[in-house]
């Protein structure tokens, strides 16, 4: 039988060379369905999509869209330029059949209707759709960025609504979402997420960190409560030391926060990791600690157990679905809440072993294994 031929459209990042937990998930889909034999696989992406690519071992055909790169500001405007440079390539015939949009955003959804309206194949349009965007007033970060991220997710939902053929959502409570607002539920599929390998842990006499978080340095993603809640954690654990691994939004200094709060000799940056390095990091570090509110598909919590390491995290709807055990949840949404929920699985051996043994026995799929499961489920759904 022959494979499809399945055209990705990814045009996000704001950093040269960096994505997000999210986009990882969509991006290693499409490299196991090339690599498992059931597509094949062509990406059109921006040039910062394509430094990444790289970067992470990604051996798609790719097209590039903008050249050297479009910087992105809070305003979004780079993205407009993009969407403008990838309808120059959407407009040629194609014969795809499918044509998968990583997010539904505006700069990849578009595109991928003008790429499935001109293909010869009449091809199944797939979307990404990660956490629903809380209303401005209710997100960290600039409120005129989030006002257009909540708009433009709004009106974009419902123009998938009208035209995808699948919707892959991360949570239960995101898929009820989406039907009620008028996605019908057969097209309504649920995120598969997996890892490398399961690893064992150092020691606990080789653990350099008590906690290590991964992810970008955000506002959206509650950098700033983390380092706040950290903050806390010192008054009552003086030598407790934080690693934080990636990257600067647009809108964030990290060392900047971590300067302004006292906290140089107790946090610990580190950006541009291997995959190798990054895994060092975590297996030398006690437990796995985000501060988000606002989740996608929650890679980087499920890749901290895969190394063994209880997580401390805000009780969000992502981490309810995808991690019912395993993990601490702090009673409030806030730094003290988060400090005070630290605390507790840092000194209370009863609660942290507890932990410990729930990561033991959860069960993690390999990346060809959710990939497997979740190609079945995109073409069920196709049909």
């Amino acid at each position: 039988m022959s494979k499809e031929r399945l055209l990705a459209i990814w045009c996000g990042t704001s950093s040269p060379g960096f994505i997000g937990g999210g986009d990882r998930v969509v991006w290693e889909n499409w490299s196991r369905w090339e690599r498992l034999g059931l597509a094949d696989i062509s990406l059109l992406t921006s040039a910062y999509g394509a430094i990444a690519a790289q970067r992470f071992g990604y051996e798609f055909k790719f097209t590039v869209v903008d050249g050297r790169g479009v910087p992105v500001n809070p305003l979004r405007l780079g993205y407009v330029l993009r969407l403008l440079a990838a309808l120059k390539k959407a407009w040629a015939p194609n014969d795809y059949t499918i044509v998968h949009s990583g997010t539904p955003y505006f700069y990849d959804y578009v595109p991928a209707l003008v790429f499935r309206m001109r293909s010869r194949a009449k091809p199944r349009l797939v979307v990404n759709l990660p956490h629903m965007i809380p209303r401005p007033w209710e997100r960290h970060g600039a409120r005129i960025a989030n006002l257009l991220a909540w708009l433009e997710q709004r009106f974009m939902i419902q123009i998938v609504r009208h035209s995808a053929d699948v919707v892959i959502a991360d949570n239960p409570e995101v898929c009820d979402q989406l039907v009620r607002r008028g996605v019908p539920s057969e097209r309504v599929i649920l995120i598969r997420m997996g890892v490398f390998a399961k690893v064992d842990p150092y020691a606990d006499g080789d653990r350099t960190f008590d906690a290590v978080y991964v992810g970008r340095f955000a506002r959206t993603k509650g950098t700033h409560t983390l380092l706040n809640a950290w903050t806390a954690l010192v008054r009552a654990m003086p030598n407790a030391k934080l690693a934080l691994i990636g990257r600067n939004e647009v809108d964030f200094d990290v060392q900047k926060e971590i300067a302004s709060l006292g906290l140089a000799d107790r946090v610990q940056v580190f950006e541009s990791l291997t995959d190798v390095q990054l895994l060092e990091v975590l297996r030398r570090s006690r437990l796995f600690v985000t501060a988000s509110l606002e989740e996608g598909y929650g890679l980087s919590v499920l890749e901290a157990m895969a190394a063994g390491l209880p997580c401390v995290t805000f009780d969000i709807p992502a981490f309810r679905f995808a991690f019912p055990q395993g993990r601490l949840a702090a009673s409030t949404p806030t730094a003290d809440g988060l400090a005070r929920a630290l605390n507790t699985a840092l000194t209370d051996s009863a609660v942290y072993q507890r932990l410990e043994r729930e990561v033991q026995s959860a069960p993690i799929q390999t990346w060809d294994q959710a990939s497997a499961s979740q190609w079945n489920e995109l073409r069920a759904a196709c049909a």
